[in-house]
């Protein structure tokens, strides 16, 4: 059943992993078209096969979890910015030919508030979702799926 449940996120996965050799193979043997043709091959690939597959959803989502889970896409980019501050303070005195001090303390300045900027959503979308009745229902409509 576990299977069956993860089937489109494996297949999702695997296609991408395939375009990524694909694309990489190209560029590395001197075909410059070939990662246009693979990615074409994965959209077409991807339309055809995807429908194809069980939903993974079999339980309603309820609005609360699906806060939970968007909160942590600002959560990792924040992260992400912060680690990008540290490693550049860290390796500046190590490059040949670094910034200027006054180039980094803006670039530093933007990247934290940045980080701040996303840890904060985060923290707002958490907050949020724990403000909302767990017993409300997330109706998830896809255009593909029509019924009429």
């Amino acid at each position: 059943m576990r299977v069956k449940k993860y089937s489109r996120f494996v297949a999702l996965f695997l296609l991408v992993l395939l375009y990524l050799v694909v694309a990489f193979w190209g560029v590395t043997r001197g075909h410059r078209w070939v990662p246009l043709l693979a990615f074409l091959t994965y959209i077409g690939v991807g339309a055809i096969l995807l429908p194809r597959l069980s939903r993974s959803t079999s339980q309603p989502v309820t609005v609360r979890k699906a806060l939970s889970f968007v909160a942590w896409i600002p959560r990792t980019v924040g992260i992400f910015a912060a680690l990008a501050c540290v490693l550049a303070i860290v390796s500046y005195p190590f490059l040949p030919n670094p910034l200027p001090p006054w180039a980094l303390a803006i670039m530093l300045l933007m990247w934290s508030v940045w980080a701040c900027g996303c840890f904060w959503l985060a923290h707002w979308i958490s907050h949020k979702a724990t403000q909302v009745d767990p017993s409300q229902v997330l109706y998830l409509r896809f255009a593909s799926t029509r019924r009429h």
